[in-house]
């Protein structure tokens, strides 16, 4: 485990932890890497949107629709992120079941 739970179950992140942490550098002058950054921040940008509708929201019928979208775009940016990482399924199914803990 990168970081370990503290008291109180909350993880504190530093730089001793941080270092060992997989992190993939993006390469921007690779064009499958730039096309996967331009993706990825584009999904993001459009879950702030999502998120920010989703506030403001007054019908349930507006939340719902602003529901929906965030969580198809969270799903989108896991797929962008497990391919950036060349995940297969077994390493999929994984990382989903340890976030579903």
């Amino acid at each position: 485990m990168v970081c370990p739970t503290k008291l109180g179950g909350y993880t504190r992140f530093n730089a001793n932890n941080l270092n060992d942490a997989p992190i993939r550098m993006i390469d921007f002058l690779n064009p499958a890497d730039k096309s996967r950054h331009d993706e990825m921040v584009a999904k993001v940008n459009a879950m702030v949107e999502a998120k920010k509708g989703l506030a403001g929201a007054q019908t349930d019928k507006d939340k719902a629709y602003y529901e929906s979208k965030c969580n198809a775009l969270d799903r989108q940016i896991d797929e962008l992120v497990y391919d950036l990482y060349g995940l297969n399924k077994e390493e999929i199914a994984i990382v989903e079941q340890a976030a579903a803990e």
